[in-house]
């Protein structure tokens, strides 16, 4: 990092640190504990980082079109899958064996597992998308998956 950037960095921290609602024997107590090179700094920047991270894991999620409930249903169906070692190949291929219209969306809109999985939940009865689901259990719908 420049040294200019550095010193606004610093000066931006300090600022921050000073108008928080850190008392003053705490603001000491971290002053020493980072000019003893303590734990503390690295924690925060850990801490930092982590929020970060999630705060754009977050920007970065596709925003559904869907209802909440059916968001959640495909997001634990999508987890269960994935769990089970099913991938997006996987997944659409059973699509286009099971059912045609889910296929013909899959091939026109390109979407990912999640909105494969939001749009059958939409558009099929809940004795459908538990039939489709639970063929993933049955040994012999996995190996002609995996055959193809």
């Amino acid at each position: 990092m420049r040294i200019n950037k550095q010193n606004n960095l610093t000066r931006e921290l300090a600022g921050l640190l000073l108008t928080s609602s850190l008392s003053e024997k705490q603001l000491a107590d971290l002053c020493h504990d980072i000019l003893n090179n303590g734990t503390i700094i690295n924690e925060v920047a850990i801490n930092i980082l982590n929020l970060i991270n999630h705060r754009i894991d977050n920007s970065f999620e596709r925003k559904s079109n869907y209802p909440e409930r059916t968001v959640n249903e495909a997001t634990s169906a999508y987890n269960w899958l994935k769990n089970k070692g099913i991938t997006k190949d996987k997944l659409f291929y059973a699509f286009s064996v099971f059912n045609s219209n889910v296929d013909d969306y899959i091939t026109q809109s390109r979407p990912t597992m999640k909105g494969a999985l939001e749009y059958f939940i939409e558009t099929s009865s809940k004795s459908e998308f538990n039939h489709f689901m639970s063929s993933f259990s049955d040994d012999e719908f996995i190996q002609m998956i995996e055959d193809r």
